[in-house]
């Protein structure tokens, strides 16, 4: 007998993806279970992304449904554009230089059969170049199979995952992203990780080990973005969030704090690195002082080991 599953409508979000736009929007449609429809909502590229939306739509009018904004909104009130036109039961989105493994949906459709509680899932995934080379597994050491039936908030929040990334292109039922109120419009950094800490609060969440989407990195992406906007969104997303923290016991709570004092640390490091490279003297000072002032243990601790390192 023939599995029924939910409706899935699938969002891509893109914004100047021309190059990778085709190779996106192919992958959800050679899925090997069909969503219910595909959103693609184009923010006012300037590279003609919307010709390549609206082949995909003449040739697939049945489920994929190009839209153009009239200006550019933003990664956030893109998305939340997106949730507001969906008609699907359960959402994905899909960044629109990423793809999808044939099986994406299945398995995680297969994961919801027997679990009528679960509202959340994620998979696998792996990691390509800009050039869709390279191939690496993002949990290649079985840390996913420790998680199932466990609350993630608290790994969620220190982002203790696999090669310090978060999983991406969940399942999400939509009552669930109805409930915590979509994308914060504030962020165009980490407006994910911000969505991702909310849901933990409501959801039930399972997990499939296989891998579903590919994130491709290059400079146009969130690992091309300056450190001192990572730290801003990052600080944002924090402090925002805070009161959830505080909601956790005590061990796990200061362990938390701990984490995160230690993810500010690294990006703040980084971020004087940047000033050192470019030779911005004053600036590298002020990102010094800033350093000392907050985190002089982990300073002292970061250079000794380098220091260690290069001898």
């Amino acid at each position: 007998m023939d599995l029924i599953f939910p409706k899935v409508s699938v969002v891509i979000t893109s914004y100047n993806n021309a190059n990778y736009l085709s190779e996106a929007i192919q992958s959800v449609l050679d899925q090997t279970v069909m969503p219910y429809e595909i959103i693609v909502l184009d923010d006012n590229s300037s590279d003609g992304s919307f010709v390549i939306v609206q082949k995909f739509q003449k040739s697939n009018p049945e489920v994929v449904r190009g839209i153009r904004n009239s200006s550019n909104l933003g990664v956030s009130a893109n998305r939340n554009k997106a949730l507001g036109l969906s008609l699907g039961d359960w959402i994905s989105f899909l960044d629109g230089d990423d793809y999808w493994e044939p099986d994406k949906l299945k398995n995680e459709l297969e994961v919801l059969q027997n679990k009528p509680q679960v509202n959340y899932v994620f998979s696998n995934f792996s990691f390509v170049d800009q050039n869709g080379k390279n191939k690496t597994l993002w949990d290649d050491q079985g840390f996913l199979a420790g998680l199932e039936g466990n609350d993630i908030f608290n790994a969620v929040v220190a982002r203790s995952f696999p090669k310090g990334a978060l999983y991406r292109c969940e399942l999400i039922k939509k009552s669930l992203l109805d409930q915590i109120g979509g994308f914060d419009e504030k962020l165009s950094l980490y407006e994910d990780f911000d969505l991702k800490i909310r849901a933990q609060r409501s959801a039930t969440v399972s997990i499939c080990p296989l891998p579903g989407a590919v994130y491709r990195r290059h400079a146009d992406g969130l690992s091309g973005v300056l450190a001192r906007k990572h730290i801003n969104a990052l600080e944002y997303v924090y402090k925002k969030n805070f009161s959830l923290i505080l909601e956790l016991p005590l061990p796990e709570r200061r362990d938390t704090v701990e984490k995160i004092r230690n993810i500010l640390f690294q990006k703040r490091f980084a971020e004087m690195y940047e000033y050192h490279r470019c030779n911005r003297i004053i600036s590298l000072i002020a990102s010094l002082s800033k350093l000392i002032l907050k985190h002089p243990k982990r300073l002292f601790i970061q250079v000794f080991h380098k220091t260690e390192v290069c001898s």
